[in-house]
């Protein structure tokens, strides 16, 4: 076997492992499972997200900016409506 000869045969491998995933029951689990998997890194990524929106008080007047104790809640209520969509 010469090593021009590996990427051939990884390809067939890889295409009968498609195969067999897309003759029987196996694909539609796999497709619910991408997009479980997708899901879940957009809900690990809820935090930044929202510290990302909070961060816009900044731009605001000094007399309009929150507290922090106000902040946090508008930060945590943002990550729960993003798992909240992600998951719906």
């Amino acid at each position: 076997m010469n090593l021009s000869d590996a990427p051939w045969i990884l390809n067939l491998r890889l295409q009968g492992v498609v195969e067999t995933l897309q003759s029987g029951p196996y694909w539609r689990f796999v497709i619910i499972a991408a997009v479980f998997f997708a899901a879940y890194l957009v809900h690990r990524m809820g935090g930044r997200l929202a510290r990302r929106f909070v961060r816009l008080n900044r731009y605001g007047s000094r007399g309009r900016r929150m507290k922090r104790e106000r902040l946090e809640t508008l930060r945590g209520l943002i990550r729960s409506a993003i798992s909240f969509f992600v998951f719906a």
